[in-house]
């Protein structure tokens, strides 16, 4: 999985995936030729993108029986 973090254009963070090197270069060249600012991009594990909830709280502490 490759993931695309950038500003869109009202400077919102956004994401974008693809699944494979080819959608992602491809990915990669149209946010750069938009003039988006790219904010982190490459390669990621599934665990990278893991959001806590609203209590602070990630899947591993979640799956391990603890709060933060």
């Amino acid at each position: 999985m490759y993931e695309i973090i950038f500003l869109d254009e009202v400077g919102e963070k956004s994401r974008d995936t693809a699944t494979s090197k080819e959608t992602f270069d491809w990915k990669m060249s149209a946010i750069r030729m938009s003039g988006a600012t790219i904010i982190r991009s490459g390669k990621v594990d599934d665990t990278d993108r893991i959001s806590p909830d609203g209590n602070g709280n990630d899947i591993y502490e979640f799956l391990h029986g603890g709060d933060k």
